[in-house]
């Protein structure tokens, strides 16, 4: 029984303050409030402490503070991709998106038994064009919005969840490292 009671007093502490991160810092926050509602946040780090975090919000700049109770994970940005890496990212899965659209397509029509060489050139020339054009328009919008890179702040996160049950106590407990 001691045991059970040191065991619960050491499960319901709070999770572990997550690693310290510098103020100005840009920073991502995935918070779920107790209403149950689930926000993101992302802005520069005003200040945290032992119980909040304060962040200047990128939505308006407007200040928002979260109960570090509330985080569900905290990330730091290290900043925007290149506009070249961006490109060759989206480039590629626009390529191999458009090159298995192609694909179907060309398995469709040798399942009609397409005997007209000049329909099937015809419609392997548009399969390709497609792929280029796609793969283009790919690495055009990935080279003008090259996408944040974000890294996790490491910390354990420990919930207990009690609830009352007709006949006694149901605990659930979830565990986040």
């Amino acid at each position: 029984m001691i045991i059970s009671l040191v065991s619960l007093a050491l499960l319901s502490a709070p999770a572990a303050a997550p690693a310290p991160v510098a103020a100005g810092t840009r920073v991502r926050v995935k918070a779920e409030l107790a209403t149950g509602q689930k926000i993101r946040w992302s802005g520069t780090l005003v200040s945290a402490d032992a119980e909040r975090l304060e962040l200047l919000s990128d939505v308006g700049r407007v200040p928002v503070t979260v109960r570090l109770s509330d985080v569900r994970s905290l990330e730091v940005s290290r900043g925007r991709e290149s506009k070249g890496k961006a490109a060759l990212r989206a480039g590629s899965k626009a390529f191999l998106v458009s090159a298995g659209v192609a694909t179907v397509v060309f398995g469709l029509a040798a399942s009609k038994r397409v005997d007209d060489t000049e329909a099937a050139v015809g419609l392997a020339g548009a399969g390709m064009l497609g792929v280029v054009a796609a793969t283009t328009a790919g690495a055009l919008i990935g080279a003008t919005h090259p996408s944040e890179r974000w890294t996790p702040v490491e910390g354990v996160h420990a919930r207990l969840l009690v609830e009352p049950r007709r006949r006694g106590l149901a605990a659930a407990l979830a565990l986040r490292f």
